[in-house]
């Protein structure tokens, strides 16, 4: 994700947010666009990863699959979105790889293994506060396919999917995750205060906050300062900072 503009430093502002844990090694896994980074001592830990929005990059998903062999549960009810994944899960099988699309200058394809399939499990529903039906607008730029629950970014046009809590979709798959990702276009916020009344919680906790690109009013650093200051308040310290987000470890997890 790219700043609001040249003359923001995103990243100077969420490191203003939070004090980062020091000399804590990280891995960054995916492409330039899709990567995310995350502490290298917490694989040897975890076994699986809830990751909630896909889009058109799952290189990270497939990335930790592949790499670490823990189990990556995707969430993302977009329809464009599950046709990428369909066609990146045949090239796979088919030993005929899908190309990285956001990463097009690196010429990064999926070149794994078709056994990674057997880690990967796509699920066409969002992550809410409720379990309900509900709207996701559209974005601007008709080339992009990321929608919104709380429309971000100002649209008229929209699909209808399901959704669900976190701790119905823990409680549905029988699983409960070690890692989060969240990247969910504006509902990040609902969807953290809602985690604060769940008995869920993971080690590793890696969130996008969409308003660094598209802010929806003028109090958009209050909202991010509020969401990381709820993460501290449950035990979460920040081990990474950039312009593509935070990463976050419960502190009773962190390495002596």
């Amino acid at each position: 994700m790219k700043g609001m503009n040249a003359m923001f430093d995103t990243a100077s502002f969420l490191k203003g947010l939070v004090s980062v844990e020091p000399e804590l090694p990280h891995v960054s896994l995916g492409t330039k666009y899709g990567a995310w980074q995350v502490p290298e001592f917490a694989f040897a830990q975890c076994e699986t990863v809830f990751s909630f929005g896909a889009g058109t990059d799952i290189s990270f998903d497939v990335a930790v699959a592949h790499r670490y062999g823990l189990t990556v549960h995707i969430f993302d009810p977009t329809p464009g979105a599950k046709k990428y994944y369909d066609r990146v899960q045949n090239g796979i099988r088919e030993g005929a790889p899908e190309k990285i699309m956001r990463d097009e200058q690196e010429r990064h394809w999926y070149r794994v293994p078709a056994s990674v399939l057997d880690k990967l499990h796509y699920h066409e529903i969002g992550i809410w506060d409720a379990d309900e039906v509900v709207k996701f607008y559209s974005p601007q730029n008709e080339a992009h396919i990321s929608h919104s629950i709380v429309n971000l970014q100002r649209t008229e046009t929209y699909f209808e999917a399901d959704v669900r809590r976190l701790s119905t979709i823990v409680a549905d798959l029988g699983v409960s995750p070690d890692i989060i990702k969240i990247d969910i276009e504006g509902a990040e916020y609902t969807v953290l205060a809602d985690f604060s009344k769940q008995d869920c919680r993971p080690l590793v906790f890696c969130i996008e906050f969409d308003e660094l690109n598209h802010p929806m009013d003028d109090n958009w650093p209050d909202r991010i300062a509020g969401a990381v200051a709820n993460l501290a308040q449950l035990g979460y310290a920040c081990t990474y900072a950039t312009d593509d987000g935070l990463c976050f470890v419960r502190k009773d997890g962190l390495p002596g």
